[in-house]
């Protein structure tokens, strides 16, 4: 995977949590060009803070991590940044309690 971020420089990553622990754990995670992509995104399964904090430190860029449902198309919310557990505002206008 690192392998195709250097060479394609995609802009935008969303993975699973597990994928971003992996990435962590790469003894030359800065060699492969993560500060092209624009933004990280995980979802799928609850991401670990300590995680989101560590990835943040490691690439300088902001992990958020999205909640949703298929039948919700898919996305409905995101985290603005670790610094924060509430969520952002919903991404389909519709009321949320928290």
């Amino acid at each position: 995977m690192l392998h195709a971020i250097r060479e394609f420089r995609p802009t935008y990553f969303p993975a699973v949590p597990t994928i971003f622990v992996s990435l962590l754990n790469h003894p030359r995670l800065q060699e492969y060009g993560l500060e092209k992509v624009r933004t990280f995104n995980t979802g799928a399964a609850p991401c670990p803070v300590e995680v989101i904090e560590q990835f943040e430190r490691a690439t300088g860029r902001t992990l958020s991590e999205g909640y949703g449902l298929s039948e919700t198309s898919p996305v409905t919310h995101t985290t603005r940044s670790s610094a924060s557990a509430s969520l952002a505002p919903s991404a389909c206008r519709c009321r949320t309690r928290t």
